[in-house]
């Protein structure tokens, strides 16, 4: 790992207070400090299954005017989503600004929908291409059972993250 991407840190936010608590510990951690560069990362959430597929036709006209109106459908739910990312993505850039961290050291992004068992390798995909060498995840501490139910991203990122350093912060 080269020096640039040892001081290159990725934080996965989404406005949770998980990601908020995720937020503040680097904000404590790099701080003032010179040299760092953060890549702000919203994982949009996949599609709802209500547009993900029309209900079909027999008829090729009706069907090709069905799925223009979802196409339209999905355009404006990524839109709003989006715009949603887009202010948690300011807020978050806001803390990091106060606690010393200069705007020019501060990437903000976030990536199209993804399933929930795609999102890890997003994740990875992100940091690579950005030259992070470490990765920083919020996770609020779950029951075992809930664990198993609904999957966790810190999870899927400690089994796949090779090569990067990953702070899970609870």
């Amino acid at each position: 790992m080269s020096s640039r991407e040892s001081r290159t840190i990725l934080i996965v936010v989404d406005g949770s207070a998980a990601s908020r608590r995720a937020l503040a510990y680097v904000a404590r951690i790099v701080g003032p400090r010179r040299g760092f560069r953060l890549c702000l990362i919203y994982l949009l959430p996949p599609l709802p299954p209500r547009l993900l597929e029309s209900r079909g036709t027999e008829d090729p006209k009706a069907e090709e005017q069905l799925s223009a109106q979802l196409k339209v459908k999905q355009r404006r739910w990524i839109s709003t989503a989006e715009a949603a990312a887009r202010r948690t993505l300011v807020s978050a850039h806001t803390m990091l600004r106060k606690a010393g961290i200069t705007a020019k050291a501060v990437e903000a992004r976030f990536s199209h929908p993804v399933g929930t068992r795609d999102a890890a390798n997003e994740v990875l995909d992100l940091a690579q291409v950005h030259k992070c060498g470490t990765v920083v995840v919020g996770r609020d501490s779950v029951s075992w059972l809930r664990h198993l139910l609904r999957g966790d991203l810190a999870e899927e990122l400690l089994r796949r993250a090779k090569g990067l350093t990953l702070w899970v912060v609870e």
